[in-house]
C-alpha cells in the first residue's frame, strides 16, 4: 500500500513518516545551528521559552539568557509592547503575521507563526532577520510596519542627517547629495561632519558601514569601489 501524502502550499509530506511534535528538537537545531536562524519560542503570555544565539544577539546586541523572562526585557522598552500585542494577536488567532521595524538601532523582520493551533499557552515561533529599508518597503510586501521604533545609535539624528547617511550608504558623493536634495555642497558637508561627531566616526567610509549595518540601505546598493571623498 502506498504511503498517503498530505499537500499545502509550502510542502508535501508522508502522512505518518513525519510528526513535527516527534521531531521538534531536531527541527530546532537544524533551524538554529545548521540554518543559522535567530529564532525564539515564547508564550502567548510574552515569556520566551527558548531562544537563539542569533536571536539574543541580534535583539538584544550582545549575549545573554533569556529563557523564561519576557520578550520585552530582550526587545526593550520602547518596541516591546507593540510586538508583545503581535504575539498574543498570533497565538489567538493562529495565523501567522510579520512586522518590520527598528530594534535596537536595526532594521529587523520578526515572523511570528503559532506552533499548533491549540498548543498549551498559545506558543509561537519568531523568526526574526536584518533587513533593509528598501526590503520593507517594497511593494506587495506581506508584512507591517512598525508603529515604534528603537532607533538605538540614530536617535539623536535628526530627520535631514538620517537622509544623507543613507546617501552615503548608497555611495553617493556629497556634490550628489547636495543635488539630490537640492542644498548646497557646504550644507551637505555640514550634516556629514555632525554625523562623524554624533556617531562616533571620522570618515564617509565607516558612515557608510553603520548606515548599511543598521538596515538604511541594502549592501546591494553599494557601489564594488568606493567614492571619493568628495
Amino acid at each position: 500500500m502506498s504511503a498517503v501524502t498530505r499537500t499545502d502550499q509550502n510542502r508535501t509530506t508522508v502522512e505518518r513518516g513525519f510528526q513535527p511534535a516527534e521531531n521538534g528538537p531536531v527541527l530546532w537545531a537544524a533551524l538554529c545551528e545548521d540554518c543559522g536562524a535567530a529564532c525564539l519560542v515564547v508564550s502567548g503570555g510574552g515569556i520566551i521559552q527558548s531562544a537563539s544565539r542569533l536571536a539574543v544577539e541580534l535583539l538584544a546586541g550582545g549575549p545573554g539568557d533569556y529563557a523564561g523572562r519576557p520578550i520585552t526585557e530582550l526587545l526593550g522598552d520602547s518596541v516591546a509592547s507593540e510586538r508583545a500585542a503581535m504575539i498574543e494577536e498570533v497565538a489567538a488567532s493562529g495565523r501567522a503575521s510579520s512586522i518590520d521595524g527598528m530594534v535596537r538601532g536595526r532594521m529587523v523582520r520578526m515572523t511570528v507563526r503559532p506552533l499548533a493551533a491549540r498548543a498549551p499557552g498559545g506558543m509561537v515561533l519568531i523568526v526574526a532577520r536584518p533587513i533593509s529599508e528598501d526590503e520593507s518597503r517594497r511593494p506587495g510586501s506581506p508584512t507591517r510596519r512598525a508603529h515604534t521604533d528603537d532607533m538605538g545609535q540614530l536617535e539623536t539624528l535628526t530627520t535631514r542627517e538620517l537622509d544623507i547617511l543613507r546617501h552615503i550608504g548608497r555611495g553617493l558623493s556629497t556634490p550628489a547629495i547636495a543635488e539630490k536634495l537640492g542644498r548646497s555642497v557646504k550644507t551637505v558637508e555640514w550634516h556629514r561632519v555632525s554625523l562623524g561627531e554624533k556617531l562616533g566616526v571620522s570618515n564617509r567610509v565607516e558612515l557608510a558601514r553603520i548606515a548599511i549595518s543598521c538596515g538604511l540601505v541594502g549592501s546591494g546598493d553599494v557601489p564594488a569601489a568606493p567614492v571619493g571623498a568628495g
